[in-house]
């Protein structure tokens, strides 16, 4: 695994300069974005905010691809075909379940997720029903939980804070057939990949050495004068 201060470490041997660690420097700036629009359905969504890049895609528990649909309260799931219309828009479970999921093109860190259309009760006889949101970051599930707030009428709002997730592939699913909610807006931040340190940790390593061997031509034609 590459190092910020192993690359520092290394560049100082070749180079006599002095490196800043980047991993000890400017802070990333926190881009939000905001899935909410016009209607639309279609198979995927891809847009660039604030220099990140992301598609959106939906597929099922079956295997089956699923249509990404948006509405003024998010983006969610729904089946294609002539009766699509009749299906919940909504990332739910009934019947199979619907993901929803956010690839980026480049690592970041999930740090606030919001959601809404969310619904959470209890019934005489049946108990409490919820809505939760199962996370699988990269292929390997992050965590299962409830969304916070929720109503009887299923159209509260809920936002999970301070998460600092990080990742690529982010897929927002179900645990079971009560759940249905849309994803209607994140928090990321952009994470410079190792070669992306060293790229930049390597140029101020040249840079420095040139002007080093800049200044030494510059005395040896002063003291030949």
């Amino acid at each position: 695994m590459i190092t910020a201060n192993f690359v520092k470490k290394a560049l100082m041997a070749a180079t006599g300069a002095t490196v800043v660690t980047l991993a000890g420097g400017q802070a990333a700036v926190a881009v939000s974005i905001n899935f909410g629009g016009s209607n639309l359905t279609t198979s995927s969504i891809s847009d660039t905010v604030g220099g990140i890049g992301y598609t959106a895609t939906g597929f099922s528990s079956n295997g089956n691809d699923r249509n990404v649909v948006r509405r003024s309260s998010g983006l969610g799931v729904q089946f294609s075909g002539g009766l699509s219309s009749l299906e919940n828009p909504q990332i739910d479970g009934l019947g199979f379940d619907e993901t929803l999921r956010l690839n980026f093109n480049q690592i970041v860190t999930l740090t606030s997720a919001s959601f809404s259309g969310v619904g959470d009760f209890t019934l005489p006889l049946v108990g409490r029903i919820n809505d939760e949101v199962r996370l699988i970051v990269d292929g390997v599930l992050f965590s299962s939980a409830d969304i916070p707030g929720g109503n009887f009428l299923g159209t509260d709002q809920g936002t999970f804070t301070s998460l600092n997730i990080t990742g690529k592939v982010f897929d927002f699913t179900v645990t079971d057939n009560n759940d249905s909610y849309f994803l209607s807006s994140i928090e990321v931040e952009p994470v410079p990949e190792p070669f992306t340190i060293l790229g930049s940790l390597s140029a101020l390593g040249a840079g420095t050495l040139m002007k080093k061997q800049h200044d030494k031509r510059q005395n040896k034609v002063k003291s030949d004068a």
